[in-house]
């Protein structure tokens, strides 16, 4: 049960691709509806690279932005905070989040910005986010942190994590 249109957003969000979804309405209907895969984030000027990161028995989804080119570029990795919310910023996103123009300008300013979806959330498998403990989602980012120090456009040697609300805790 949901009581706003809130709750509802973010009951949808953490649904994948192609599940089926029951709305039972409050006039005794109910509606099966499919979720239709999220867009993908993309910045003009730059390179948007998806990928995943294992996490044990799942894989989390990652998301990094860079300049165009080989690299490797310093690269700055962002730990997420308390919500159970997606990380990936397609057009469109809000105005006044500043997620997505901030990777991208930096990545315009020659450095890699990268991200990892919670589990459960987005393109991210797992349980859900919800019910993760603070040691889950530290392993989650440790998880993310290993991926982004993978790829060849990615500097090892100059790498900065930064934390957002609880995700400087970690």
């Amino acid at each position: 049960p949901v009581s706003s249109a809130r709750a509802l957003r973010e009951a949808l969000s953490a649904r994948h691709a192609g599940d089926v979804v029951t709305l039972s309405l409050a006039d005794g209907l109910a509606v099966n509806v499919a979720a239709a895969p999220k867009p993908f984030e993309a910045h003009e000027g730059v390179v948007t690279r998806h990928g995943e990161a294992p996490a044990g028995s799942f894989a989390l989804r990652t998301i990094s932005v860079a300049p165009p080119g080989d690299g490797p570029f310093p690269t700055a990795v962002f730990l997420q905070g308390y919500a159970a919310a997606s990380v990936e910023r397609p057009a469109g996103a809000p105005a006044g989040d500043a997620l997505g123009p901030l990777c991208a300008a930096l990545a315009r300013r020659g450095l890699c910005a990268w991200r990892t979806e919670k589990r459960g959330v987005g393109d991210s498998g797992g349980p859900p986010a919800r019910d993760a403990s603070f040691a889950d989602e530290t392993d989650d980012h440790a998880a993310g942190l290993r991926a982004a120090l993978s790829p060849p456009w990615v500097d090892r040697a100059r790498v900065t994590l930064v934390g957002h609300s609880l995700g400087a805790l970690h």
